[in-house]
């Protein structure tokens, strides 16, 4: 989706992993690159953030190397 503006919170939930799950990394990316990077505790996982930057986000849950889920783009203001 697009948002207008500079700014907005992005909110992500990772839920359901068995107990014996290997762990995982949530991250939030702007233009494909990571800005941040959070270890993902828990089987009911919540975690939310405010960004503060035009361009292209995306959440992305990680396995290791391996992408478990991931978020649509979301375009904030002019793009890049």
């Amino acid at each position: 989706g697009r948002l207008r503006g500079a700014r907005a919170e992005l909110r992500a939930r990772v839920f359901g992993a068995p107990r014996n799950a290997p762990a995982r990394t949530l991250e939030i990316r702007r233009n494909g690159r990571v800005v941040e990077r959070v270890r993902v505790r828990g089987r009911d996982f919540r975690y939310r953030t405010t960004v503060r930057r035009r361009g292209h986000w995306r959440i992305q849950v990680m396995r290791g190397d391996v992408v478990d889920a991931l978020t649509s783009p979301i375009t904030l203001g002019g793009g890049r």
